[in-house]
């Protein structure tokens, strides 16, 4: 699309970027004097089905589309045989392009920003909706506010059926750094799999990078250390992490998606962080935090007990003595 072509009643003013999806553009309506930002997507993944699926999607994200930090969709349609839908424009970039610019974030706006993407989330997850695909390219930092906002809901699927059981797509659909393992493995990702992203895209936000990286070997490698949960410590890349990041990071990226916090847990627990005089400690223990050596083993590593360390396997937990009887 050019500067002045049209997509239903909005004019095209400007390309703003493209992604995996689609392209992204900025366009105003006239008769409403308003500028939105527009996504098309791809040519090849617009059937009548998947039309039918997005309008669905997009009736679900309609019900968070007051949240402050959720880039509302106005509505969807469709246009020479490809689909698109309309959005606030935000003025400002996304996370990816600040860590591009100036590395890792200090922890403090770290933690502001993954607040406002838990708050998100948790309403998403309310609404019966799973992201999909969380990930710094698919944050906007709201100049305006420095706030961020959750974007780009091309991925996202309702995850409840009638029946109230996960849906199973059978998709491998994601971005592999930001995936769960379950997500990678190909099985049913519900909310525990944006909980995963999420902790995710705080470790990239305080090392500069994701805790898995191909090492040059491919999407397979890639992949099958996702599902493995091979991931890099954070006090590794970010030494000077303070202990409850790196505790809660750990808990959202533990292997097993039962084990990890809820969206809103994670909100309340950046709450309390950031209340708390110097910011270097909980400033209380969160119902799901690992205890005792266990604990001190997640706080070293950035994540919880199970996953492996360089391609090191973790070492087993030693089983309880039977009881005797004998003094």
């Amino acid at each position: 699309m050019q500067p002045g072509e049209w997509i239903g009643p909005y004019q095209v003013e400007d390309r703003l970027g493209a992604g995996q999806m689609g392209v992204v553009y900025a366009v105003r309506r006239p008769d409403l004097d308003a500028r939105y930002a527009l996504k098309t997507l791809r040519r090849e993944l617009c059937s009548a089905r998947d039309l039918l699926r997005f309008q669905r999607e997009v009736e679900h994200l309609a019900r968070v589309s007051a949240h402050p930090n959720v880039v509302p969709i106005h509505t969807a349609g469709e246009h020479k045989g490809g689909l698109y839908y309309v959005m606030d424009l935000v003025e400002g970039e996304t996370l990816q392009g600040l860590l591009d610019k100036g590395g890792p974030l200090a922890p403090e706006r770290a933690a502001r920003y993954v607040r406002d993407l838990a708050g998100a989330l948790a309403a998403l997850h309310r609404a019966g909706v799973v992201h999909r695909d969380l990930k710094p390219a698919n944050v906007l930092v709201d100049r305006r506010m420095d706030s961020a906002r959750l974007t780009d809901f091309g991925l996202a699927r309702t995850f409840a059926d009638d029946g109230g059981r996960l849906t199973v797509t059978g998709e491998l659909v994601g971005t592999p750094q930001f995936m769960a393992p379950e997500q990678a493995l190909g099985h049913p990702v519900g909310p525990p799999a944006d909980v995963y992203a999420l902790g995710m895209v705080l470790f990239t936000l305080l090392a500069g990078r994701p805790a898995v990286v191909s090492g040059g070997k491919g999407m397979i490698a890639l992949l099958s250390k996702v599902g493995s949960g091979e991931l890099e410590p954070l006090p590794r890349l970010a030494p000077d992490a303070p202990a409850a990041l790196v505790e809660l990071v750990g808990a959202c990226l533990a292997l097993d998606p039962v084990t990890r916090p809820e969206a809103a847990a994670v909100r309340r627990e950046l709450d309390a962080y950031l209340a708390a005089p110097g910011r270097s400690a909980p400033a209380r223990r969160a119902p799901w935090a690992p205890r005792g050596r266990r604990a001190r083993g997640a706080a070293r590593r950035g994540r919880p007990g199970g996953h492996r360390v360089a391609g090191r396997a973790a070492p087993p937990r030693r089983r309880p003595r039977r009881a005797t009887g004998r003094a």
